[in-house]
């Protein structure tokens, strides 16, 4: 089953490589083709059919929910992490952290996406092995919520962190939820 996976503060330096993935998703993500991105991701060895096929459609109706409210990408260009960026991430997994704690981390790609609905989403990939091929592993949207904090504001910058991830978990639930309810109804 999906599990959303809030990371409150995630600062982290990323690599950037793997340009194929983001040229497939991108081409996917255009073409309203959602189940060609539920094939990009890593699922566990040992999951069942009905699970891997619950899943990828869960995820494939999660992005066709993402495309309603961004519309095209028309722009993806990797994002420079500085020092003291600090990132809040919402992220998207097949599996769970249970399985996720035991797998090589791979590469974490992450891209300032220019939508014709939005002007400026961060997006990140970290990826994972499996058959000897990169595939997602979670994917992340980002956003930046401070930098260059001083001592005196990080009291203040955790309670904000607070305050943003709930709202951030509660919006990703929503949609979690909007495309679980679609996948149900579409499997009727």
């Amino acid at each position: 089953m999906v599990k959303p996976i809030l990371l409150v503060i995630l600062i982290t330096t990323a690599i950037f490589s793997q340009t194929g993935l983001k040229d497939n998703f991108v081409k996917y993500f255009n073409a309203k083709n959602f189940g060609g991105i539920a094939g990009l991701y890593r699922y566990p060895e040992n999951q069942d059919t009905a699970s891997h096929n619950q899943d990828s459609l869960i995820i494939a109706a999660f992005y066709a929910e993402l495309y309603n409210r961004w519309g095209k990408i028309t722009k993806a260009n990797a994002f420079t992490m500085c020092d003291s960026c600090i990132l809040m991430s919402v992220t998207l997994s097949t599996a769970d952290s249970s399985f996720w704690n035991h797998q090589e981390i791979g590469d974490t790609l992450i891209y300032k996406l220019t939508t014709s609905k939005k002007d400026s989403v961060l997006i990140g990939f970290r990826m994972r092995k499996q058959d000897k091929k990169m595939k997602i592993g979670y994917f992340d949207i980002h956003t930046i919520v401070k930098k260059n904090l001083t001592e005196k504001d990080r009291v203040n910058f955790r309670q904000e962190c607070v305050i943003a991830a709930k709202k951030l978990q509660t919006e990703f639930n929503e949609m979690i939820n909007r495309a679980m309810i679609k996948n149900g109804a579409q499997s009727k």
